[in-house]
């Protein structure tokens, strides 16, 4: 275990969300929200990487926004410093770390429309140890939805085949949120 987990590991987190938790963007929280989504898009446009790799079929400014908020929420519920890094990462070839450390612990935070499931695409497997969900509802408040282990996640009975199903365009692993948990319910 390297030092930088240990350490962060000691500390006490001010604030623990939980699940349900709801939050409402104030107005000056979107504009930094829509400005690093549309640098990240720009991004994605220019290295031609706009929608791949993603379980469900959209792609654009839109995903960016609602993947930021979720990652931006997520630090702020936990009183963490989000990553405003502008890269291409992928868990493919090892250089995605997640959205987040919190007590040593690396977190993926996804964010959607859909209140049902977790879902990340099968190719994206990885050793980042949570998963964190957020849900937006068509009013646009953000609901804390819970977490989920690498374990929970990757576990073989969460294995769906795109053709099986019309909401994934690849094979992804796919969580019922009913099943998510509070941070403090999970033992890694």
């Amino acid at each position: 275990m390297n030092l930088l987990r240990i350490l962060n590991m000691n500390k006490k987190i001010k604030h623990i969300m939980k699940v349900n938790d709801c939050f409402i963007l104030s107005n000056i929280e979107k504009d930094i929200i829509n400005l690093i989504a549309e640098q990240r898009q720009l991004n994605k446009e220019k290295s031609n990487l706009d929608g791949k790799g993603q379980a469900n079929n959209k792609k654009g400014i839109r995903n960016n926004k609602l993947g930021f908020a979720g990652e931006f929420l997520f630090c702020k519920g936990f009183n963490l410093f989000p990553d405003f890094t502008i890269n291409n990462t992928s868990k493919i070839k090892e250089t995605d770390n997640g959205d987040a450390i919190l007590k040593g612990y690396t977190v993926d935070v996804k964010t959607s429309q859909n209140q049902k499931y977790l879902m990340t695409p099968s190719y994206s497997k990885s050793n980042i140890d949570l998963f964190a969900k957020f849900y937006m509802n068509n009013k646009g408040k953000f609901i804390f939805q819970g977490f989920a282990t690498n374990q929970m996640l990757f576990n073989k009975n969460n294995f769906i085949f795109k053709k099986n199903v019309n909401f994934l365009t690849v094979d992804s692993y796919v969580l019922e949120t009913n099943k998510l948990l509070n941070f403090n319910q999970i033992i890694l």
